[in-house]
């Protein structure tokens, strides 16, 4: 491939031989997919997540805009790992964080945010854990094998549970912002957003800031001339906290919420296999408008023509109770919680949805 028209740039350390291709982006503008990459990108795995929502919603479900895909976050994600594997002394784990910010989101479902629970009562584990138990045999673990790479050990990082703490602080960090954390955000805000919008924050600059230190920490580091990096966390900071208050809302969240009843009642309709659940978010929602009963369709025409429940009781606890975190994770009761209120109320049971998600805003990007 002539890559000469593209402007890859020299310090990531890529011979022009070793790129096979070259993915544009709104975030990342032009992305070198290099061979291994390459080979992970063509397996059926990664390919799904080019036919998912990175919103976690399909077109329909929502006023907003849902076009970006988990695929196209991936990528970027991808290449903000290059970015940080140019440090000569990160070099060595290149094809690892390749591997493991590839392959991240494969363990999804279609429809995350509103799946999980069901995903939890049919294959007994959510995303992460799914990744190690029911990918270790498929096309991207056999990509990884057949180039070195362990794919238990891109399962710990995807889990967070690798040894490493510079590479489990890159692919998934906690309580701190990792770099699909840092490239998400800003995708999640460009969602909604006209194709000329500024950027809220640049993930790129932020990327080329980190750096280890002498003790062998992951810190960011602001480059002289390059950026100014207190001023990209703070914007990167604000962003996520007006990505979460929109997530929040009824605009996305009404509708997630009628999806997560409506796969609750095709659980107990035995209407869920395993397979559902390696579906795209197309089929997903196709077998349950044509194979589900007439509760479940209804839920899903209600969804997807936007006739959501209107919000009427919303109360956030920044650091839950223990009774309160029980009750979270607790799947089973989610739904139980849903149909006490629709017995004391006397109306039908699907006239009556909860949201008992767990809050993801507590990330402070001011504090690496």
């Amino acid at each position: 491939m002539d890559i000469s028209k593209f402007a890859i740039p020299a310090e990531l350390g890529i011979a022009d031989h070793e790129i096979v291709k070259v993915a544009q982006d709104r975030i990342c503008v032009n992305i070198p997919i290099t061979r291994f990459a390459n080979e992970l990108l063509l397996t059926e795995d990664v390919q799904r997540q080019f036919q998912q929502s990175h919103l976690g919603i399909m077109t329909g479900m929502s006023l907003f805009n849902v076009g970006a895909t988990r695929g196209e976050h991936l990528l970027s994600a991808y290449f903000l790992g290059l970015i940080v594997t140019r440090l000569p002394e990160m070099r060595q784990h290149r094809l690892l964080l390749i591997a493991a910010l590839m392959t991240h989101d494969v363990g999804h479902p279609p429809h995350p945010h509103s799946a999980e629970p069901a995903m939890r009562l049919v294959l007994g584990n959510g995303h992460e854990a799914t990744f190690r138990a029911h990918y270790k045999d498929r096309s991207c673990a056999k990509v990884m094998e057949k180039n070195g790479i362990s794919f238990d050990e891109v399962a710990q990082l995807i889990e967070h549970s690798h040894p490493n703490p510079v590479l489990q602080a890159l692919v998934n960090g906690g309580k701190h912002p990792d770099l699909e954390s840092w490239e998400g955000i800003c995708r999640y805000a460009l969602t909604w957003t006209h194709a000329g919008a500024r950027m809220p924050y640049d993930p790129v600059k932020i990327a080329y800031c980190y750096r280890l230190d002498d003790n062998g920490q992951l810190i960011l580091q602001e480059i002289d001339g390059f950026c100014n990096l207190e001023l990209e966390i703070e914007r990167a900071q604000k962003c996520r906290e007006e990505v979460f208050e929109t997530i929040h809302g009824p605009s996305i969240e009404g509708p997630e919420v009628l999806l997560a009843r409506a796969m609750q009642f095709a659980f107990e309709d035995g209407k869920l296999s395993e397979r559902y659940f390696f579906l795209t978010d197309e089929q997903a929602t196709q077998h349950l408008k044509s194979k589900c009963g007439s509760t479940v369709r209804r839920l899903i025409e209600r969804t997807l023509n936007g006739n959501h429940l209107q919000l009427v009781y919303e109360r956030r606890f920044r650091v839950p109770s223990n009774e309160q975190k029980a009750l979270m994770q607790d799947l089973p009761n989610r739904q139980t919680f849903a149909d006490r209120v629709a017995t004391e109320l006397k109306i039908p049971r699907e006239d009556v949805c909860v949201q008992l998600y767990r809050f993801k805003g507590y990330k402070d990007y001011r504090n690496m």
